[in-house]
């Protein structure tokens, strides 16, 4: 991943995709029902900073779209914690919250 000087910041330590019926919509907080599925990534990063981030993407045509940074934690425990915190105060967002954590435990069992 790029920042926006142009630099390479960040490495990506794992990325999954799914395909999904309802987009999440980072910036409205909503539900977006997409026919036939859309594809979405979850990515997990390590930044230049050693913080580990997640992000959000919308693909479309097999690039991203839209991508929306989530959460950071100063390691995997923590961008644990603070995304079960974003999930007890949004339980509308439950079911993207779901995936991340399931890309999570994936990623886990990697290393």
């Amino acid at each position: 991943m790029t920042n926006k000087a142009g630099n390479q910041s960040t490495e990506i330590l794992y990325e999954r995709r799914f395909l999904t019926h309802s987009l999440w919509n980072w910036d409205t907080q909503t539900f977006i029902p997409v026919y036939p599925a859309g594809r979405i990534a979850i990515t997990i990063t390590r930044e230049q900073s050693d913080k580990r981030c997640c992000y959000y993407s919308v693909i479309h045509k097999e690039s991203v779209c839209q991508r929306w940074l989530i959460t950071c934690g100063r390691n995997l425990e923590e961008l644990k914690a603070r995304l079960q915190e974003i999930a007890n105060r949004r339980p509308e967002c439950r079911n993207l919250l779901n995936l991340i954590f399931y890309t999570i435990k994936e990623y886990e069992q990697m290393t």
